[in-house]
């Protein structure tokens, strides 16, 4: 899957911030949740990822977990939206 994740990855230059957030998007919308939940948690073990990086991140990931609830079964659902709401604490 890591060839997936080399195909669009975003920068960190200025406009990262808008990069990112386009590059999540559209794995979103192409109902690529477990890429994007994947990428993520990836980056967010990187103990010098600078701090607005992280936040963006987290972000992004609670987004990819309440979309991917969205489709999911009842009970992946529930650990899901449990998932989303740990990651922003």
């Amino acid at each position: 899957m890591s060839w997936i994740l080399s195909l669009a990855l975003p920068t960190s230059d200025a406009s990262g911030d808008e990069q990112l957030a386009h590059y999540f998007d559209q794995l979103r919308r192409r109902g690529l949740f477990v890429v994007a939940e994947e990428y993520a948690l990836s980056r967010l073990r990187d103990p010098q990822l600078a701090a607005d990086r992280r936040t963006d991140l987290v972000v992004e990931l609670a987004r990819c977990f309440t979309d991917h609830a969205t489709y999911a079964s009842p009970q992946q659902r529930d650990e899901l939206w449990r998932k989303s709401l740990e990651v922003v604490r």
